[in-house]
């Protein structure tokens, strides 16, 4: 078996955590860390003692920086990592931070995104990153307002009805995910309840939501694990 490695696994929320990545990591002898700074958690002075960098998602914009002063130095982090060319994963508010990062600018969509909406693999990703192992259009779940422009220089990894911009590849080793591919049923129906405002926002009911969720996690954990799969065997 080889050496262990480390990773650094950045969360905003309690509820969202790495569901079925932690698998993907034990899977190769990758052990990881959560630091939490909306807890009170201090980053890293630096990222050389991390094989890896995973970003995810939580409730904050990533332009919020007053009401949330410790996203600075989460934006700094990830701009160290993105120079010593650390292989990064950014969910939902997390692909939004290293989007940032890489010089595009965050802004609030029209509306509330919540649900199980198709997105549209381009060509350039499934022939670049994933060959035929993953179908052209998969059915993650999405949960989000904020989007962002495709950072310069990235592989845009497709579009849905609802955002342009689903996600990008930068330099093959950065990956940013606008919506969920991670999240256990179980988390999802935390999520239900630790955001209430948002699935009011978004006209949903919860118990149809739910049914959603057990009808599509399946497939979600399948495009999932194909992706988790490739981004891991770059640790």
């Amino acid at each position: 078996m080889p050496p262990e490695k480390q990773i650094l696994v950045i969360q905003h929320t309690v509820t969202e955590k790495l569901g079925i990545l932690e698998q993907h990591l034990k899977n190769i002898n990758v052990t990881y860390n959560y630091v939490k700074p909306f807890l009170g958690d201090i980053l890293p002075a630096n990222s050389n003692e991390f094989a890896g960098l995973i970003v995810l998602g939580g409730p904050q914009s990533g332009y919020q920086e007053m009401e949330y002063p410790y996203l600075i130095d989460e934006k700094r982090y990830i701009r160290q990592a993105l120079q010593k060319n650390t292989p990064i994963l950014g969910i939902c508010l997390g692909s939004q931070l290293i989007a940032e990062c890489l010089g595009s600018k965050i802004y609030s969509g029209a509306q509330m995104q919540i649900g199980w909406n198709e997105v549209h693999l381009s060509e350039n990703t499934i022939a670049k990153a994933y060959d035929s192992e993953l179908s052209h259009t998969i059915k993650p779940l999405h949960w989000h307002q904020d989007i962002y422009e495709i950072p310069r220089d990235s592989i845009s990894l497709g579009y849905s009805k609802f955002t342009e911009s689903e996600g990008f590849i930068y330099k093959n080793n950065v990956l940013g995910l606008l919506f969920h591919l991670e999240p256990t049923l179980d988390q999802i129906k935390e999520m239900i309840h630790a955001f209430p405002d948002d699935v009011l926002a978004s006209k949903i009911n919860k118990k149809y939501f739910i049914k959603e969720s057990e009808k599509n996690i399946v497939q979600m954990h399948q495009s999932g694990n194909v992706i988790f799969s490739k981004w891991c065997a770059l640790l």
